[in-house]
């Protein structure tokens, strides 16, 4: 049994213009130890993926079909009400937050409440799922902070007092303070300089390997996706269109966004080479185009592409892509 299934999952917004297809068909299964990367462009649906999880989604998501198993344990039977709505206060999800699964979210200022001091936020974490007294929290929470570098000293400091790098590692060392089993990192290392940012990740991927707890890591950086993933989701427009082990994916991508993406970035091994942009934006996922949502950006598309939606298929035993052509594509790079 997986840590984590999500099986056919399809989430959509509804605005005034419409519905928008925020995620569709998305399936995942994630081992307990395993560290999955999504990578994609802005409004792909990394973040609703990964926070549809917890259900921390607005009131105006509704799930279209699809399930989503933790340990076994079906929560969309928690969170969904009949008409498909989201019930993010549902009994039985604050047992599984912070607790099983954690977030450290990318907007460290707006995750504190800024009446409260950080390490008393971080003590509420705590004894909300532990019956521990308040020196034996504060113990922790000094071991938390020596963890991310942040003087121990600073614990009765209020959010704003804190400066945007230690907010985002006070935040970090809040995700890990009850050892849970799913870490979901969004942008993790948002306002960090390189050097933190390098002691920080390499802290929380020897935490992840210690407790065998799994992580989902959500960047535009495909280097930081790279140094802490063992396999990676590549999305666009709501869909997962290739999945495979990290270096699968960097040594022999399937689908054309894929082999796009790694273009693009800047790599300091091997011969240089010009960057290539990816032509066009992201479609409008109000009214998504026929076909592969890629196609009308595809150099390699088809008639049958802007016609057929590809399904994503398997590659070899742990690699798949959605890609009608990816056979050929793969020929040609």
């Amino acid at each position: 049994m997986s840590l984590l299934e999500i099986k056919d999952l399809t989430i959509y917004y509804r605005l005034q213009g419409g519905w928008v297809h925020a995620i569709e068909n998305v399936s995942v299964n994630l081992e307990s130890g395993e560290r999955l990367g999504l990578v994609g462009e802005s409004g792909c649906g990394k973040t609703t993926l990964a926070y549809s999880i917890t259900f921390l989604l607005p009131n105006n998501a509704y799930l279209k079909s699809g399930t989503i198993k933790f340990e076994g344990k079906d929560l969309t039977k928690i969170a969904i009400k009949k008409d498909g709505g989201i019930n993010m206060f549902a009994e039985g999800l604050r047992d599984i937050r912070w607790k099983e699964i954690s977030i450290i979210f990318q907007s460290a200022m707006n995750s504190f409440n800024p009446v409260m001091t950080i390490g008393d936020q971080i003590a509420e974490a705590i004894q909300t799922h532990e019956s521990i007294g308040r020196q034996e929290t504060e113990e922790r929470i000094r071991g938390l902070y020596e963890i991310v570098g942040i003087p121990k000293d600073r614990m009765d400091s209020f959010p704003h007092e804190y400066s945007g790098g230690m907010r985002q590692r006070s935040l970090i060392a809040m995700s890990i303070a009850l050892n849970p089993k799913l870490i979901i990192a969004d942008e993790p290392t948002t306002a960090l300089d390189v050097i933190t940012q390098d002691r920080i990740l390499a802290e929380l991927v020897k935490l992840q390997k210690s407790s065998n707890s799994s992580m989902i890591i959500i960047s535009h950086d495909i280097s930081i996706v790279a140094q802490l993933s063992t396999k990676i989701a590549i999305m666009y427009a709501g869909e997962i269109v290739e999945m495979a082990p990290t270096r699968e994916i960097f040594k022999a991508p399937r689908h054309p966004y894929t082999m796009a993406l790694l273009k693009a970035f800047p790599s300091i091994r091997g011969e240089k080479r010009r960057l290539v942009t990816i032509p066009g934006s992201p479609p409008d996922l109000v009214n998504p185009p026929k076909g592969c949502r890629f196609s009308p950006r595809c150099p390699f598309a088809k008639d049958k592409c802007k016609n057929e939606e590809p399904q994503l298929r398997e590659v070899s035993a742990d690699h798949s892509s959605a890609c009608h052509f990816f056979e050929e594509i793969f020929e040609v790079r």
